[in-house]
């Protein structure tokens, strides 16, 4: 008397089925792409500001804006 176990049948996965998930994914790559831009960003501004470094918009001849001319 021996224990069978179940067969597994691979499971049926239709097209509705198979966009979500690539959706899923590839929204998901996308966003973890922002953020570790979004991230990267912040890193160098923060460590740019640590070293005297101006940020990478900021042009290195700008004279500060008064703020009326006259």
């Amino acid at each position: 008397m021996g224990a069978t176990l179940p067969m597994l049948h691979p499971a049926y996965i239709d097209s509705g089925t198979g966009s979500l998930v690539c959706q899923f994914l590839i929204g998901s790559l996308l966003g973890l792409v922002f953020i570790l831009k979004v991230f990267w960003r912040n890193l160098t501004s923060t460590v740019g500001r640590w070293f005297g470094k101006r940020d990478a918009g900021t042009p290195a001849n700008a004279e500060p804006k008064a703020d009326s001319e006259e």
